[in-house]
């Protein structure tokens, strides 16, 4: 493994030598964390709250899940030295802004297109089980505090999902195994994390987008944008199309 955790980005895209230094192992342990403490976390607070308050459970569900995935990371990737955002890609300017919008655009553009293509396809042939779920109003809270929604599943839930899938998992399996295995396997992991067969190929192409976007534009940032801008749509279309 070539360079350290500490000037893995920026400078270098994501890829062997790019100095993801949390090694395989500690891919491993920050998965089954996020795995097993997230997800039960964020499952236990919906069920504490019950039905009544699902537009909660799904704000603090976020919340408590985000800051799992970002401590996960943030420490294993700090390599017993702290916690460290930086080498997951969290540097704080991108190379060109003017190319990091654009590949942003193009990335987003091809999410949105690619979903609305096979949500009109598995529609038309009426497989019901493939087609995306709509957001349900429930989710969102209501009046001016619909703005804490948007705060956590558009803002919060981008930042620590591009930490986690792209800077994280991605980054170290791109400093095994090179880009396209890693692009790959990294849509895997975000596809089945979203456990829901109607989003798992739209968002798995969105995985592969959101990798592209990361090692194009050397920062995690561009993805964040892309990623907070998609979710935005669909909580806007929610709230205004319901």
């Amino acid at each position: 493994m070539c360079g350290s955790a500490q000037s893995a980005f920026p400078g270098s895209p994501p890829g062997p030598g790019s100095g993801a230094a949390w090694g395989l192992i500690g891919l491993g342990i920050g998965l089954l964390v996020v795995l097993v403490a997230g997800l039960s976390t964020a499952a236990a607070i919906v069920l504490v709250l019950g039905e009544d308050n699902l537009a909660w459970g799904a704000v603090l569900g976020s919340l408590a899940l985000g800051l799992v995935m970002l401590g996960a990371s943030g420490f294993i990737a700090g390599a017993g030295r702290g916690f460290a955002l930086r080498p997951l890609g969290l540097s704080p300017s991108v190379p060109s802004p003017v190319r990091a919008f654009s590949y942003a655009a193009l990335a987003l553009g091809g999410s949105l297109g690619f979903t609305a293509a096979y949500s009109w396809v598995v529609t038309t042939l009426d497989f019901a089980v493939l087609v995306p779920p709509d957001i349900p109003l429930e989710l969102v809270l209501p009046g001016p505090a619909a703005l804490l929604t948007i705060a956590a599943l558009a803002f919060w839930t981008p930042l620590t999902e591009e930490v986690f899938f792209r800077g994280f998992v991605f980054g170290q399996l791109a400093e095994r195994f090179g880009f396209v295995w890693a692009a790959f396997a990294s849509a895997v992991v975000f596809s089945l994390f979203h456990a829901d067969p109607g989003v798992l190929l739209p968002i798995f192409v969105t995985g592969l987008l959101l990798a592209w976007l990361y090692r194009q534009t050397r920062s995690l940032w561009p993805a964040v944008a892309a990623h907070a801008a998609q979710n935005a749509i669909a909580l806007s279309a929610t709230v205004w199309l319901q």
